[in-house]
């Protein structure tokens, strides 16, 4: 019993240390805190890596026309990984759509880490843009099915990958 507190303590501990800044409402709070503990259990290596150390925050992203977007920042005392998910986002999506975007940003951060350090997306031509949202939308899509995704959740973002000519795998 002792060990199963010690590891209930240190798991619930882990999830809220991710920063939460600038949700201004708290469902939103709740929602999201909610999503970076599915993280933490289906995706543990992402969430240690990335997700604990990311600032979450949310924004109005309509003009912008994307549902969330991820940032990595050099300052001169590190890295600073940040993810920004759209208010329509965090009104209407579930919470494991919401921890499913969580994971996708959390790809894109892996990749300028580790395979394209310093590379700015921006910057990125639209085949390899394409190639980088194959790999994120396919693991996106196994990460859903994996955490028992209903059919809908599973079927909005098939319909979003064909409206961006992503394969699917």
């Amino acid at each position: 019993m002792k060990t199963l507190m010690v590891l209930f303590f240190s798991f619930f501990c882990s999830t809220l240390f991710s920063q939460i800044n600038l949700l201004r409402v708290d469902s939103w709070r709740d929602k999201v805190q909610a999503a970076l503990t599915i993280v933490q259990i289906n995706e543990p290596a992402i969430f240690k890596e990335i997700v604990a150390k990311s600032t979450i925050q949310s924004g109005d992203l309509k003009e912008a026309g994307y549902a969330a977007f991820c940032d990595v920042q050099e300052t001169p005392t590190g890295k600073i990984l940040w993810i920004m998910i759209g208010l329509d986002e965090l009104n209407k999506s579930s919470q494991l759509e919401i921890a499913s975007i969580i994971v996708h940003e959390s790809l894109h951060i892996q990749n300028r880490l580790h395979d394209q350090p310093g590379r700015n997306w921006g910057n990125f031509t639209y085949k390899e843009k394409q190639r980088e949202h194959t790999q994120i939308y396919n693991y996106e899509l196994a990460f859903l099915k994996n955490a028992q995704a209903s059919n809908d959740e599973i079927a909005g973002l098939k319909r979003l990958m064909r409206k961006e000519k992503i394969p699917i795998f």
